[in-house]
């Protein structure tokens, strides 16, 4: 098991090694993801952040937090844009795309695309998957800066993502 520390609450979950990869699991809710080995730990930087992984052109971070009780699911895109105006870190954000889909598992969720600017001055393109269960709010965050090619890289570690 790993702890990371950051500004926040330490959160824990286990990681072990796969082919190509590195397979994050979460205890409450039970999910999983695979990302590269070539991602490395950084602190969290927000309540609820389970994950938080870069390299040097994306990153990957996964946050839990109790699942407000008016929240639909459809409007996981929106809210995702709203905390990013909210913060002192996005600028320009723009919700690109939002529709429905699955979990690896098939469980029911939401995946968007977002553009924004990091701290004013570099670009950011975010791809989102947004699962509500078992009162919990699940989001995945995977990020690409700069113009990097990281697109199918980022989608499969979104695709990845199975609750148990």
């Amino acid at each position: 098991m790993v702890t990371l520390t950051g500004k926040k609450k330490a959160r824990e979950g286990t990681y072990g090694e796969v082919e190509k990869g590195i397979v994050y699991s979460n205890k409450t809710p039970a999910f999983t993801v695979k990302y590269p080995k070539t991602y490395i730990p950084q602190p969290f930087l927000s309540d609820g952040e389970v994950l938080r992984e870069t390299m040097r052109d994306a990153s990957c971070v996964i946050q839990v937090i109790d699942l407000p009780e008016d929240a639909k699911l459809e409007d996981a895109g929106k809210t995702y844009v709203e905390g990013l105006k909210d913060s002192e870190i996005g600028t320009n954000v723009k919700l690109i795309s939002s529709e429905p889909t699955r979990a690896k598992d098939g469980t029911p969720a939401r995946l968007y695309t977002v553009t924004w600017m990091y701290q004013g001055n570099l670009p950011m393109t975010t791809l989102a998957i947004t699962v509500y269960k078992d009162k919990k709010a699940i989001t995945m965050g995977t990020h690409n800066w700069g113009g990097a090619g990281k697109k199918a890289e980022v989608k499969a570690i979104v695709d990845s993502l199975t609750f148990k």
